[in-house]
């Protein structure tokens, strides 16, 4: 795990040295125990490391420099960046089927000096070329330089898990693993872009991350399983993977899809547990990390560290779901309190280490816990994200559901799930399901909003800045199912992109590096191939994942109703603890006017929310979160 960076001057200017340090130093967190710089005269092939004070700088219009945590071979094997003949590469993340990659090119007859997986990733390029990238199961974000072409790779894995940015400007690309890197170069200038800040507001953070922009004008992501390419003549883009919509469904039972999506999870852990350095993991009361910890205590035993974010209110503490888990894994916990006094202060903090507004407050508890993992001192941790989005784990998802069997026309089956739902979901569901199958009726597109709860704060925005900014949604709707669509919508576009963002910033801004075994590749092609009768069934989701844990957890884990996840009561703490330090807040803010809120609206959901009339959190959070932003990123200059 690491921290990368460069510039190529694509009309052969040299690359000031000082710069290429600048940006290597603004990562210094993401790989505190090494780093290295690397300078190539793209025309000439002459070269020099950061330890070859002569000649840096003249004439070397590419240079790439590299922060290292290191995880897998501590050893200087391990250093970047990495150097084979005409290859040179930068890389941050884990390839975790390294081991029988390198086993795959050691019968091809190539060699290994280390057992890094960054030698295992160069050594593939050079074998397979680009098709290499087919064959990482892992998260990756790299930078190679391939000599031979004469051209300048940056890749991404295929679901976005490692972030990789970009500017090009003046005929300079300026790429780095966060935004900070990229701020540090002199000719990078930027302004908010405010097609972000509109879905920020109006559509509570959803289709901000899973665009290839970012929250700053012409800074862009490479896209999840793409690549772009530079040379001389310029960049081009290309998608190396996608989900494929028309793969069939596998021929077999349930209790088959059971046992394979059980061994596929169960290889997915394994696999992540690879690591020269010990491992922990985040533990909430649910499925997904419980599984996640369970797998692994049968991998390695008792005794696993696990950190859980526990409350004093009701709902929002899991410790009666998480002590089960604890029980059978034989796991040693430690629970971290987050309260409510050091809100602005981190979150102040936490919009440094993001460059940008943070998602959801889900993550100043999660800060609140990494924060305790590296007062461990330890750099590996699995968590259990992405579960929800592969077998149907959110509320809404009945609804989707329940819509394909409406227009499927099959009566029976919609009417004993419709029956189920209410039964364990609570009478106001209906309502909710009427409405949805309303705009079904109309034929209405399954992205519009189906409930205003997912986009009330329209109103909020000055018009002028609606009418200017307001766009309609992405609308990618490859499968045949509506239930389908809403999962993989989440996947490429919604949660999990803003998940991964904040994970990999919270993570990395303590030098921690996160596993998702829920995001290997094999696991969600699997998934998104199952039959949606396998995920949603009398009335609960993520029916396959419940069966096939039902052997390793707690019952009181696989048979829960209700969903909380690693959250935080911040809207009790807006209404309680935080009640007058948010007016005051607010009453100094200068974000309405900069003619996007208007502050007479915000004014009124306050007070709604202060009152209990309604719950506004997100909306407040969110508000917060761009006030500090504006007064970090610009009102500095």
């Amino acid at each position: 795990m690491c921290g990368l960076c460069g510039v190529y001057d694509l009309e052969g200017r040299p690359v000031p040295p000082e710069v290429i340090g600048r940006m290597n130093d603004a990562l210094a967190h993401r790989g505190p125990d090494d780093s290295g710089e690397f300078f190539i005269n793209t025309r000439t092939g002459d070269r020099t490391d950061s330890s070859g004070s002569q000649g840096r700088g003249d004439g070397y219009d590419l240079g790439l420099a590299n922060r290292r945590l290191a995880i897998l071979d501590l050893s200087p094997a391990g250093h970047q960046p990495m150097v084979m003949g005409d290859l040179v590469l930068v890389y941050n993340g884990e390839v975790y089927n390294y081991v029988e990659l390198a086993e795959e090119l050691r019968a091809l007859g190539r060699t290994f000096r280390g057992s890094s997986d960054t030698e295992v990733i160069l050594t593939a390029y050079d074998q397979w070329g680009l098709d290499c990238l087919e064959k990482f199961n892992g998260m990756f974000a790299l930078a190679l330089w391939d000599g031979r072409q004469k051209k300048l790779v940056l890749a991404r894995d295929r679901f976005g898990i490692k972030p990789l940015y970009y500017h090009l400007v003046d005929g300079r690309l300026v790429f780095g693993s966060e935004i900070k890197a990229l701020l540090r170069h002199p000719g990078v200038r930027v302004e908010p872009d405010r097609f972000a800040l509109f879905n920020y507001l109006a559509r509570n953070y959803r289709f901000v991350d899973g665009r290839p922009t970012s929250f700053f004008e012409k800074i862009r992501q490479v896209e999840p399983g793409s690549f772009v390419s530079a040379d001389r003549s310029g960049l081009t883009e290309r998608r190396w993977y996608a989900l494929d919509p028309a793969r069939p469904a596998p021929a077999m039972t349930e209790d088959e899809a059971v046992e394979q999506y059980r061994a596929l999870l169960t290889d997915a852990v394994r696999i992540r547990l690879r690591s020269d350095v010990p491992v922990a993991f985040t533990l909430s009361g649910g499925m997904d990390s419980s599984a996640v910890t369970a797998i692994s205590a049968q991998e390695l035993g008792p005794g696993l560290p696990v950190f859980s974010a526990c409350y004093d209110v009701e709902p929002f503490d899991e410790q009666k779901f998480i002590a089960p888990t604890v029980a059978s894994a034989q796991a040693k916990w430690t629970k971290v309190f987050p309260g409510p006094a050091d809100l602005i202060d981190t979150t102040r903090a936490m919009i440094t280490a993001f460059d940008e507004p943070v998602c959801t407050v889900t993550f100043y508890a999660h800060w609140q816990v990494m924060a305790e993992v590296h007062g461990h001192g330890l750099k590996v941790i699995l968590n259990g994200h992405g579960a929800d989005e592969l077998t149907a784990g959110y509320y809404d998802h009945f609804l989707h559901r329940l819509a394909d069997l409406h227009l499927l026309g099959r009566r029976a089956e919609f009417e004993a799930e419709r029956k189920k739902l209410i039964e364990l979901h609570g009478d106001h569901r209906a309502g909710l399901l009427a409405d949805y199958l309303g705009l079904v009726e109309r034929r209405i597109p399954y992205m519009t909003d189906y409930l205003t709860a997912f986009a009330p704060y329209e109103e909020c925005l000055d018009p002028e800045f609606l009418a200017a900014y307001a766009h309609p949604k992405p609308d990618s709707s490859p499968y045949p199912s509506r239930l389908s669509n809403r999962l993989f919508n989440e996947l490429s576009h919604e949660t999990v992109p803003a998940m991964l963002k904040a994970e990999d910033r919270v993570t990395m801004a303590f030098s921690i590096e996160s596993r998702l075994p829920f995001l290997d590749y094999r696991l969600v092609e699997f998934c998104f191939a199952l039959p949606n009768r396998f995920k949603i069934h009398e009335g609960l989701g993520k029916h396959v994942q419940r069966r096939a844990l039902s052997n390793i957890l707690p019952e009181a884990v696989t048979g829960r109703i209700d969903k909380v996840g690693f959250n935080a009561p911040s809207e009790i703490w807006f209404r309680g603890a935080l009640k007058d330090q948010l007016r005051e807040f607010f009453a100094g803010s200068k974000l309405f006017d900069r003619g996007i809120v208007q502050r007479p609206v915000f004014d009124r959901i306050v007070d709604q929310h202060q009152r209990g009339q309604a719950n506004h959190y997100m909306f407040l959070w969110q508000c917060l979160n761009l006030e500090l932003w504006f007064k970090e990123y610009f009102d500095r200059g």
